[in-house]
């Protein structure tokens, strides 16, 4: 009689476990999202220089295949037209890998009070990626002179 009703209750817990994980989903292999900084706050400049730009800029691939670059400068650009300024990613050397003056000086971001409006732009992948701009500097001059410079690190 014990043994029957061990055996039937085996059996449930048994027809249960095998019910909980026929239901249960795989887990998803969700694409590991990565994002790089080009903090200007500890720049390599911003050490050097008293009047060194201070600003972020984050850079994070998107799902539709895209590099979304968002960022903003608070303080330290003298000049209150857009346009005097250029802003380029370079490698080490000194060798160009993108520049994003264009977008950034198309009349949508303006200086205020030595600071910027919000700026952000995607890109496709084939134009510019976090491969692409990792490991990289981001500069910022001011009619040539380099107001900024700063190494873009991962987040991860």
């Amino acid at each position: 009689m014990i043994s029957r009703r061990f055996s039937l209750l085996s059996m449930i817990v048994l027809i249960c476990m095998i019910l909980i994980g026929l239901t249960q989903t795989a887990p998803l292999n969700k694409r590991q999202e990565v994002a790089a900084f080009a903090d200007f706050n500890t720049g390599i400049l911003n050490k050097k220089r008293s009047n060194s730009v201070v600003g972020l800029f984050t850079f994070s691939n998107t799902p539709d295949n895209k590099c979304r670059v968002i960022g903003q400068f608070y303080d330290g650009l003298e000049s209150p037209n857009i346009k005097d300024y250029t802003l380029q990613i370079v490698k080490m050397n000194g060798d160009l890998v993108f520049d994003l003056t264009k977008t950034f000086t198309n009349g949508k971001v303006s200086v205020h009070m030595s600071g910027t409006t919000s700026y952000q732009h995607n890109f496709n992948l084939n134009e510019l990626s976090l491969e692409t701009v990792m490991d990289n500097l981001m500069i910022v001059k001011n009619k040539d002179n380099k107001i900024g410079e700063t190494l873009i690190e991962s987040l991860k």
